[in-house]
């Protein structure tokens, strides 16, 4: 998410409140001053939290020294990679909800390596905006294709940064340091808050230290559209200011640390917008460790309520009051922030008060880091061990107009609206040689997707559940219930020569607004359970987060549940040129085709029927034949029966298309050999490898490479790991409140995951979680423990076959503390009391903005830089 987005949505985004896993109250890294010359440079905190997350590798490292003796050269040795990377953890708590952006903002901000460019002159920082968020991805329930389509992960990752403009200045080592931000917005969209630019200024007088653990400074923004064209019809033609905030830390009589945030956006600036929202938040702390304090937290939303009546809105407002100490966190809602407990409004309680217990918590990690276990070699190349395992995801590359991007395996990426035609020039500043590299991007017409298939005994994948629809007519349900989907599992008969077949253990009912709502039967084998009886030849498609996406079982005598990698042919694949594919349905024609399609036979081969429920596209029945040609950079497919390349992206108008072409237009599945059957394409035993085309006017739509002196350059494509789970790896093992079925669900279970490097290793079945109301990984993976309880030994199977021992490390993640007894809070001599605090009334910022303070730059201050990204993910380009 952009931080052009976050504002909007305070009060239906979730909060990972931040805070680096070792104690205080704020994070900074190496939070001295970093010399840059003459002058030193001063860094921010990069999180700033309420209370602390608490270390949970202490004891797991106190048992584990005889193993590190033991080891030739250990992966945690001081200055391995492993050793030097960084683990976030931060607390989760709705409470926080009004602070969603400050650590979406501070993590922005600590990648724009300020520190390091004071007094440099403007200067580009690309940053890897994806990488701040916590809690928004999704998962759970999905709906297999029952064609045998597959939409994994690994299909849609792309490299994706935002393109920041910063001027770092400090007269001298009395004075503060001065931090000016351009950030640009998605121009051109229909929603203002999509489109709107932010403006930073920050203002650093003291690094974080012991004694500060936030430092000192004071961090100004705001939003705004250039409207001065009128592109917005019904707001003012002058560039608008559509949001305000500021985070700041307060000097308070007592020296406690303290920061204040608050937030004003929408209607509060300019009447119009359509929106109104506000949020706000005073933490102090008891000393600089940061164990105990009280904080009060503040939100409020209004917008048009589409499922009421004309002129209606939704609004939601409330305020939080926090105390804790070293051991708990006691809070407390008031729903109206009017000071009094008014009992039962609506479905509510006001003054509804919680009691958490700090040292009982369930984790949620986002991004691992992999590191080699041994010394070894690795594409190649020695490895040592604690090594970071590298791949060559890309670099970035500077157009001629000016546009910053950048090329990887997944093709080119740029800033803005900015494009690239085929032929084109793009340059690279190498920091190693200090050189300027020159590239030509090459720009097939579309891409050719590879779907391969592979798979696991029934028996191995034994208790893994799986989603899917309803495809036979013994599928009852014992309650009657209707449900979207059906949640499947693989059981054993029990038998000592077991049997194993796919058991309907639940269902699922989609919502209209809110998460899908699953209920599980008794159990299987059992009354409330049914067994899927599959007859000779008969074939079911399910869907699973931890296989990846669709998968197939069908019933001929393997007993194999098969699954699907999907990636796109490279340019360097010169391996496949002249390969012919043959194709039944939705056959792509080559040649000329019309801008504005008439309908789907004006791209396939075939015609249109009607019946009684409506227009249909039909194949015609016959096998079409396409060759690949991979040459000059590009990937293409030429028809046999048009003597001429497939070319889709020429197609400028799908209004007479259906709606899901708009995004792109893709061809049926290919096979390399010709089928005695058409819908043996879906039977993976005959088709394990097909490929289908796609193309369209977007550049995700394309293969796009670039090539040097007529060498296309390579890019390595995400490992495929093949993973066994074991409960005693999973970083909720020893919850206080495990669940049993749980850790039976999921202990032994089959993975296949994907890393592709810079802590994104996905693949990890996901699951909703009522009680926060937030989608999470099932699995959640240690640091550095194994099978086990040891140190390292996870082996992954590569696609290849090859093992390798990676050991991972938690990079960023979460934890929500445990509920707890009232008393537990209320009692004994360091008791907890709210009250006081609940009956004082937040102060709305929107009825103060001139606590909002002023930014003092503008849009047309934003300097040109010409010069290449200076940083790059946080990462200093030297």
């Amino acid at each position: 998410m952009k931080l052009t987005k976050i504002l909007p949505q305070l009060c239906t985004a979730a909060f990972a409140l931040a805070l680096a896993a070792c104690g205080g109250g704020g994070s900074g890294g190496d939070s001295s001053n970093t010399n840059t010359g003459s002058v030193q440079g001063l860094s921010l905190p990069s999180t700033v939290s309420v209370v602390s997350a608490k270390d949970d590798t202490a004891a797991a490292a106190s048992g584990l020294v005889k193993t590190l003796q033991m080891l030739p050269t250990a992966f945690n040795t001081t200055g391995t990679d492993y050793d030097k990377a960084v683990t976030r953890k931060y607390v989760w708590d709705p409470s926080m909800e009004s602070l969603t952006m400050v650590n979406q903002i501070l993590c922005y901000v600590d990648q724009l390596n300020a520190a390091d460019m004071v007094n440099q002159g403007a200067y580009i920082a690309l940053v890897d905006e994806d990488s701040c968020e916590q809690g928004e991805n999704g998962g759970g329930a999905q709906s297999a294709d029952q064609n045998g389509g597959t939409g994994g992960e690994s299909a849609n990752q792309s490299e994706s940064y935002g393109e920041w403009t910063v001027i770092v200045t400090r007269a001298s080592d009395s004075d503060p340091q001065i931090v000016k931000v351009w950030v640009p917005g998605d121009q051109g969209g229909p929603d203002p808050r999509d489109s709107q630019d932010v403006l930073v200024e920050v203002t650093v007088n003291e690094s974080p230290s012991d004694t500060k653990p936030f430092g000192d400074f004071d961090l100004k923004f705001k939003g705004v559209i250039d409207n001065t064209g009128g592109t917005i019809v019904g707001l003012p033609q002058s560039e608008i200011t559509v949001m305000q905030g500021r985070l700041r830390t307060v000097a308070n009589a007592q020296s406690q640390p303290q920061f204040e945030f608050r937030e004003v956006s929408g209607e509060f600036h300019t009447p119009g917008i359509g929106f109104w929202s506000a949020g706000g938040s005073n933490v102090v702390f008891d000393d600089a460790n940061g164990n105990g304090g009280v904080a009060r937290t503040y939100q409020y939303y209004k917008e048009p309520d589409m499922g009421g009546p004309p002129g209606s809105f939704f609004v939601e407002e409330g305020s939080y009051a926090i105390a804790f100490n070293d051991t708990h966190f006691y809070r407390g809602r008031d729903i109206d922030n009017n000071g009094i407990d008014d009992g039962v409004v609506g479905t509510e309680t006001d003054w509804s008060k919680s009691c958490l217990a700090r040292n009982e918590f369930n984790q949620q990690i986002w991004r691992y880091g992999l590191f080699h276990l041994n010394d070894g070699t690795f594409n190649g190349k020695a490895v040592t061990a604690g090594q970071k395992v590298k791949l060559n995801a890309g670099f970035p590359i500077q157009t001629l107009t000016g546009d910053q991007g950048f090329v990887g395996y997944y093709g080119v990426w740029l800033d803005g609206n900015g494009n690239v035609a085929d032929g084109d020039t793009v340059t690279s500043y190498d920091y190693a040689t200090d050189q300027t590299k020159t590239y030509t991007i090459n720009l097939s017409p579309g891409k050719l997707h590879r779907r391969s298939a592979s798979g696991k005994l029934l028996a191995e994948l034994e208790g893994q559940r799986f989603y899917g629809w309803a495809q036979h007519s013994t599928e009852g349900v014992p309650d009657g219930t209707t449900y979207d989907q059906f949640i499947v599992e693989v059981q054993s008969d029990g038998q000592p020569s077991p049997t194993y077949s796919f058991w309907i253990i639940g269902g699922v009912k989609w919502q209209m607004d809110g998460p899908p709502v699953e209920t599980l039967f008794s159990g299987a084998p059992n009354p409330d359970a049914e067994q899927i009886i599959l007859t000779t030849g008969d074939s079911i498609w399910l869907w699973s987060d931890a296989l990846g996406g669709s998968v197939n079982y069908t019933e001929n005598g393997s007993g194999k549940v098969v699954f699907f990698a999907e990636d796109s042919v490279q340019a360097n694949e010169t391996s496949l040129n002249g390969q012919t594919l043959y194709c039944y349905d939705r056959c792509p024609r080559g040649g000329a085709l019309p801008s504005a399609p008439a309908d789907e036979a004006d791209l396939f081969y075939g015609s249109m029927f009607t019946d009684t429920f409506g227009t249909w596209f039909q194949p015609d029945g016959l096998e079409h034949q396409y060759t690949i040609s991979v040459s000059s950079g590009k990937v293409t497919i030429t028809d046999s029966s048009a003597a001429s390349t497939v070319n889709f992206d020429t197609i400028t108008d799908t209004s007479n298309l259906p709606e899901w072409y708009q995004w792109g237009i893709s061809g049926g599945e290919m096979s390399p050999a010709s089928l005695t059957n058409p819908w043996d394409m879906y039977d993976p035993s005959i088709a394990p490898k097909t490929y289908r085309w796609e193309s369209g006017q977007e550049s995700w739509n394309k293969l796009i490479t670039v090539s040097q002196n007529g060498t296309v350059i390579s890019f390595d494509k995400p490992l495929i790991l093949d993973y066994t789970h074991a409960a005693v790896r999973d970083a909720n093992q020893t919850r206080v409140s495990a669940d049993t079925a749980w850790m039976t669900q999921w202990d032994g279970a089959y993975m296949r995951l994907e890393y592709g490097g810079g802590g994104e290793l996905w693949g990890f079945p996901w699951e909703y979680d009522p009680q926060t109301d937030r989608w999470r990984t099932a699995v959640n993976l240690k640091s550095g423990v194994g099978s086990g309880g040891t140190l390292g030994d996870i082996t992954f199977t590569d696609e290849s076959a090859n093992t390798h021992n990676f050991v991972v490390k938690q990079l960023e993640g979460e934890q929500t503390m445990a509920q707890v007894s009232a008393t537990e809070c209320t009692s004994g001599t360091s008791a907890l009391n709210i009250d006081s605090l609940l009956a004082t009334a937040f102060s709305a910022p929107q009825n103060n903005l001139a606590e909002l303070g002023t930014v003092s730059i503008l849009l047309s201050d934003k300097p040109t830089v010409n010069d290449p990204p200076a940083v790059i993910a946080g990462e200093t380009q030297e």
